[in-house]
């Protein structure tokens, strides 16, 4: 029941925006005389907000990010209630608490409950299931309460006499409504008139034929959910009045507005005061004062008006409907949480001291640390595809906050940085659409994460500085090579004094056998590494400035057996190269 709960309150804080964003559209198409109609509609896409915890992802959203919402009420669950203990590492409590399988915080402490070793108690765990269960109970009373008023209502129909097709009269209601899900009927009370009687018929088979009895059921239902949220309410109240009010407008304008002042006395006598949230659509419901007010002043609206607001609360439906597209691609991000430290080394950051990162629209990522006001260019993203398995094995302690985190991510980016100490960049996207971002190592040991940082979007990604990040790459390569034959490619590296440095990666077919991968210059000069087989990868830095050509050369011998062989060598793959900032 507790994660049904939260799914309630990140739906209700969603919806709670989407609501907000309602009313200031609202406003504007009242102010502009817009008919009531495009008002009424808008709230359709609150209903959907509120009764459905998935939506499409979308080009342009005014919405944040659902992890938004996710992470809010995350932080509410994870808050800390009742004494605590923090301990520090190289004390005997420290010790102690990490005896008794409690887990060390990113900043080399472990916080306790008052006795020192206990985990301490969390609001997810204290208050959460207290605040299900009332939850819980306000919408059944809610439920419960709509159940009793609409049977007490059929007790009143008893006797109601059928006038025509699904038409009846009762002699014990005060005024008309629509009663009935599948098969609906209009209800009148008796000593209604002929002529308000065929108006007031018009009303009603409005609501039938817009099934409005249908959209207030669900509305009612998304109310019983999100009874704790004041702005649900107000947005039950408000849709049903623009609800009342387009139905009247719908029958001014199909009488040319003859009819407005007997209309107006009609609304006046038939009101119904203030129903509960469960009864029919009554045509007395609604703010009296206001629906008059709107059948006193209505005139035919100008076409053009007509198609504004059409238009108007299209757009608006469009862009509450969906969520932005998840990617973190295209921001600039802050440290919101340390999820891992690795203990092995002494120094680590907190969420304060993190460096920020940057990611572009394309995929390159920039860092700064947080007193700095200039970014530092990394390099360019490439996305992978890793087990569950091999990403918990980037970690020498798996915790449990980095196993959960590995268990969400649904897609991953890479950056080699090819510097002495191999440092490498894992950013990934959650399923919840969070962004995390491992800093690690490549080392001929293996890979590995030092820290894992879960971000939060901060502004508009930076600009590259100029220079940084240009990248200049041969040809795809498919090269047949007799031993100790070399290829050279056909389009040039070009290096400057702004951008000297020179990296690769490139894979081959047979890992046994051995290939070097470099330069050559102009002049003949050659920057070649020593022969490696497999996948290879390496830097030049500071070359002279100038053209180059990518030489690929195959070895006469043979790695894994050390024996000189006469077998030509099949080379395939990719070569990458970048010139950047030294």
């Amino acid at each position: 029941m507790d994660g049904l709960f939260s799914t309630v309150l990140r739906m209700s804080l969603t919806a709670g925006l989407v609501i907000l964003a309602v009313l200031a559209a609202r406003a504007v198409l009242r102010l502009a005389g817009a008919p009531r109609k495009y008002a009424y509609v808008l709230w359709a896409v609150v209903l959907f907000r509120l009764l459905c915890p998935l939506a499409p992802e979308g080009p342009v959203s005014p919405l944040p990010a659902p992890e938004a919402a996710a992470a809010l009420v995350e932080g509410w669950a994870d808050d800390y209630v009742g004494t605590t203990a923090t301990f520090f590492d190289n004390t005997p409590e420290f010790q102690a608490a990490v005896e008794a399988g409690l887990p060390v915080q990113s900043g080399g402490y472990v916080v306790t409950a008052s006795d020192g070793v206990s985990p301490p108690a969390t609001a997810g765990e204290v208050l959460f299931p207290w605040l299900a269960a009332a939850w819980l109970a306000g919408a059944a009373v809610l439920l419960l309460r709509g159940a009793i008023s609409h049977r007490r209502l059929r007790r009143r129909l008893v006797g109601a006499v059928r006038l025509e097709g699904n038409v009846y009269q009762a002699d014990h209601i005060s005024t008309p409504f629509v009663m009935g899900l599948f098969k609906p009927r209009i209800y009148l009370p008796s000593g209604l008139g002929e002529g308000e009687r065929d108006y007031i018929l018009r009303h009603e088979r409005t609501h039938i034929k817009r099934l409005d009895h249908l959209w207030k059921l669900l509305a009612f239902l998304a109310l019983a959910l999100h009874w704790f949220n004041p702005l649900v309410w107000l947005a039950f109240t408000l849709a049903g009045r623009d609800m009342e009010a387009s139905c009247d407008e719908a029958v001014l304008r199909r009488t040319a507005g003859e009819i407005r002042a007997d209309y107006a006395q009609s609304i006046l006598r038939l009101a119904a005061g203030r129903p509960s949230p469960a009864t029919p659509l009554a045509f007395g419901a609604g703010d009296a004062k206001d629906r008059i007010r709107t059948v006193l002043r209505w005139k035919k609206p100008a076409r053009w008006l007509a198609a504004l607001g059409a238009a108007a609360a299209a757009l608006v439906i469009g862009a509450l409907a969906v969520n932005p597209a998840s990617s973190p691609m295209g921001h600039s991000y802050r440290t919101a949480e340390m999820l891992y430290a690795d203990q092995r080394y002494s120094f680590s950051y907190t969420e304060e001291t993190a460096p920020q990162y940057s990611v572009t629209g394309t995929g390159e990522l920039l860092s700064r640390a947080p007193s700095e006001d200039e970014w530092t260019y990394l390099g360019e993203l490439t996305e992978l595809s890793w087990s569950r398995e091999r990403r918990y094995a980037l970690f020498d302690a798996l915790t449990c906050r980095a196993q959960e985190a590995m268990d969400q991510v649904a897609r991953m980016w890479r950056l080699d940085t090819f510097d002495q100490n191999g440092t490498l960049y894992l950013l990934m996207e959650t399923r919840r659409g969070a962004a995390l971002l491992g800093v690690g190592y490549d080392r001929p040991e293996g890979e590995s994460i030092r820290w894992l940082f879960r971000l939060r979007a901060d502004g508009e990604p930076a600009e590259v500085p100029a220079g940084a990040g240009e990248w200049t790459a041969s040809d795809g390569f498919g090269y047949v090579l007799q031993p100790g034959e070399q290829a050279v490619s056909e389009r040039p590296v070009v290096l400057t004094e702004e951008a000297p440095d020179f990296c690769y990666q490139t894979t081959w077919s047979l890992g046994s056998m051995a290939v070097q991968v470099g330069l050559a210059a102009e002049d003949g000069t050659e920057y070649l590494p020593e022969f490696a087989g497999g996948s290879a990868r390496g830097v030049f830095r500071n070359l002279p400035p100038g053209s180059y050509r990518v030489v690929v050369r195959s070895s006469t011998r043979n790695l894994r057996y050390a024996e000189t062989t006469t077998v030509p060598l099949e080379v395939t793959g990719a070569i990458a190269f970048t010139a950047r900032d030294a």
